[in-house]
């Protein structure tokens, strides 16, 4: 089995789980739980609810696929600040932020460094949970020197 999510994997054996027992805990099958493992599914919004309740850790840091992803999720410079502060202003974090609007934390992060212009519907989830203009949000900053 190759290991994309090595936080999960990594969580679920310090609690002294196998897939088997957190497939039955989490009211999943094995298969499903392996999926989540190997980076094949992304799992529903009730499955990492039960994933988090049964190991104890944010889903932000379970789904990370690989330690490649969480550096460049860590280091990877903010282009649209707006955005950034719209959801500072209303309290949320990224990972609230995206389980709201229906889309991966992942997407979020692209839609927050420019990489990934987003969809309409997505602008517009936006636009109506952070009660915020959306070109103001989708404004992007240039990095300092470039």
């Amino acid at each position: 089995m190759l290991v994309k999510r090595k936080n999960l994997f990594k969580a679920i054996y310090e609690k002294g789980l196998d897939t088997a027992k957190t497939a039955r805990l989490a009211g999943m099958s094995k298969s499903s739980v392996i999926r989540l493992i190997t980076g094949q599914m992304n799992g529903s919004d009730s499955s990492w609810a039960k994933l988090v309740a049964i190991v104890g850790i944010d889903r932000t840091t379970l789904e990370v696929k690989s330690e490649g992803e969480a550096m460049e999720l860590r280091r990877a410079e903010v282009r649209r600040p707006n955005l950034l502060k719209a959801m500072k202003k209303k309290g949320l974090t990224r990972a609230e932020t995206s389980r709201l609007i229906g889309v991966d934390y992942s997407t979020l992060h692209q839609l927050l460094t420019g990489r990934n212009m987003g969809k309409v519907q997505t602008w517009n989830k936006l636009e109506d949970l952070l009660e915020e203009d959306q070109r103001t949000l989708r404004q992007i900053v240039n990095p300092a020197g470039a």
